[in-house]
């Protein structure tokens, strides 16, 4: 919901920058990065109640001043601002991800909840909203536009919204924008549902958040013909620009699980840096326990951008995007006073949410109410009867030599690519190489029970078998392994605690994360110290752990290049079909 002043207080603000009355707050002797010019200005700022009052020099009012804070020798800033998160995938809820994103001074966010979306549809999006109000953090939806994430009917999916219901919720408070136009293959069709989408969100004057995974040339323009502004999907500089050039904001990603940030900011023309945006799109709660945007300023900084202009890409850019840097992202007279205070190495000493002190000095001043879900939401786990055989492709009984395809997980990136491998069949059984697993895809909703098999590479996780029910964007439960006993193991135990991650080795679960609500999140913050368990076992550094197993978070993700897999197989995403994990034998 966008908070916007009351007449009373705009009325006490003008007083206050008159000096008819006091301030609340005096942010004094500020270094001042002045987004909106692009410089480092000496300054007081004056905060009255929720809102920025005055900049400039206020020495004259010093003595009627009930509370000054020095701030010599810090920078101070506007909050900053991540245009485009999907707060599931850090496995906890609004309110847990809030209190680590303030500390790290992020003050407001745009979600795209499709997560949550897909496996509840749009009772869960309601729901999950309920939660993000609460929030000192701001938290502003941009409505799934997506759900299913393709019409092309390569997966079960447990939710559908018609675009009667992405209406409904674009006229709730909290909606800012259309969220990521994702299904590019219907729009270039000119699927008229998406289009229909498209045209009443422009109608309510919303942005159209786009997502153009590897699309350039006539597939581009074809695409933002129909509408979409922004994208996210971008991992090259080549690509940043000639989005760029064509219409589109780019929203450069530094999250856990698309890191292009670096290599695109070094290799970026400065002019194209006006129109773009940093966000994270997924960071997991153990990267967010210790780095956040304020890493991303850091990066972007060390890289020769100047400072103003580098924190303007995580402050004023997302916010004049979607149109509200009238009341955000900047720091001058009528704004929210949502302000943050770092040292000379960037890091954030202080936080204000509109004017109140939230956090300062590794201690947080301020409450995140739990929020109780409705019991359904921890009840979505529904596995149809099968066996550890049902877990790996059918295999020819006679001795021979066969041709297989195999996804390969590209590290660093949540991109596929389709690999031929040639593997041996002895006895009825697949000799594998060393470095190809099985990989299986079960419908979790109970839905239609149905399993997709196949192979896969790039997944380093030794002798280990992991399971999970996060599973973009469908979230059916994937599985994978060496050994099909052990990913039954898995299957079942996934099933015992209502979802999340499990990883089994000799017929044992050796480690799980319970994330209870929709199979992806919990309400619990310990919940951080199952997830380091769990990743320790596959990485004695955690960080690295989580980036082995992060590609099978998207192993089902159909609307990302090139190969995956679903419930009902294995998908040539780039055709829009479903092909064997076979290829031939002989």
């Amino acid at each position: 919901m966008l908070r916007i002043p009351t007449i009373r207080e705009r009325v006490r603000a003008i007083k206050c920058a008159l000096g008819e009355e006091r301030p609340s707050i005096v942010l004094r002797n500020a270094r001042l990065v002045n987004v909106l010019t692009c410089e480092i200005e000496e300054a007081d700022v004056v905060i009255k109640d929720r809102l920025i009052a005055y900049v400039g020099d206020y020495s004259k009012m010093y003595s009627k001043c009930p509370k000054i804070v020095d701030c010599r020798g810090l920078l101070l800033a506007p909050g900053l601002i991540d245009a485009h998160v999907h707060i599931e995938s850090s496995m906890v809820t609004p309110s847990i991800f809030s209190k680590y994103a303030i500390m790290h001074g992020v003050t407001t966010v745009f979600v795209d909840p499709h997560e949550i979306g897909n496996v509840l549809g749009v009772d869960g999006i309601r729901e999950f909203m309920k939660e993000c109000v609460k929030s000192p953090l701001k938290i502003y939806l941009t409505v799934p536009s997506c759900i299913p994430a393709t019409k092309l009917k390569l997966e079960t999916n447990p939710n559908k919204l018609i675009p009667e219901d992405v209406e409904n919720l674009l006229k709730d408070d909290w909606s800012m924008a259309l969220g990521e136009v994702m299904d590019v293959l219907s729009v270039l069709d000119g699927d008229h549902d998406i289009l229909k989408e498209i045209i009443v969100s422009e109608k309510m004057r919303f942005r159209v958040c786009g997502h153009a995974p590897s699309l350039r040339g006539d597939k581009l323009c074809a695409y933002i013909s129909a509408g979409p502004d922004s994208d996210h999907e971008i991992t090259s500089p080549e690509e940043a620009v000639e989005k760029a050039r064509r219409g589109l904001y780019i929203m450069i990603r530094y999250g856990t699980f698309s890191r292009d940030l670096p290599k695109i900011i070094s290799n970026i023309p400065r002019n194209v840096l006006r129109r773009a945006m940093i966000v994270s799109d997924d960071i997991n709660i153990i990267e967010l326990k210790e780095r956040y945007l304020d890493e991303a300023v850091r990066i972007i900084v060390r890289s020769g951008v100047d400072l103003a202009e580098a924190f303007s890409l995580c402050t004023l850019n997302p916010a004049t995007y979607y149109g509200v840097d009238w009341l955000i992202g900047s720091v001058a007279p009528g704004r929210l006073a949502d302000i943050i205070l770092l040292d000379q190495d960037l890091k954030v000493v202080k936080v204000f949410c509109e004017g109140e002190l939230v956090y300062s000095d590794y201690s947080l001043f301020i409450d995140f109410p739990r929020h109780i879900y409705p019991p359904y939401f921890r009840s979505t786990v529904k596995i149809p009867p099968l066996e550890s055989s049902d877990l790996k492709p059918s295999c020819p009984k006679n001795r021979c030599r066969c041709m297989i395809n195999v996804i390969e997980f590209i590290e660093g990136t949540i991109l596929t690519r389709k690999k031929v491998v040639n593997v041996q069949v002895e006895n009825g059984e697949w000799i594998l190489p060393e470095d190809v697993y099985y990989i299986a895809v079960i419908e979790r909703h109970g839905r239609s029970g149905s399993i997709g098999k196949g192979f896969c590479t790039g997944v380093d996780i030794g002798e280990y078998s992991i399971g999970m029910t996060i599973s973009h964007d469908s979230h059916n439960l994937t599985v994978v392994g060496k050994n099909v006993k052990d990913m039954y193991v898995a299957v079942r135990e996934l099933e015992r605690i209502g979802g999340g991650i499990v990883l089994v080795k000799n017929s044992q679960v050796v480690a799980s994360v319970k994330l209870d609500i929709a199979g992806l999140m919990s309400d619990d913050e310990d919940v951080i110290y199952e997830i380091e368990r769990l990743l320790n076992y596959v990485d004695r550094d955690v960080r690295r752990g989580l980036y082995k197993i992060a590609p099978l978070m998207f192993a089902s993700l159909v609307v990302v290049p090139e190969i995956r897999i679903t419930d009902l197989g294995l998908i040539d995403v780039e055709r829009g079909r479903i092909i064997d994990p076979v290829i031939s034998c002989e």
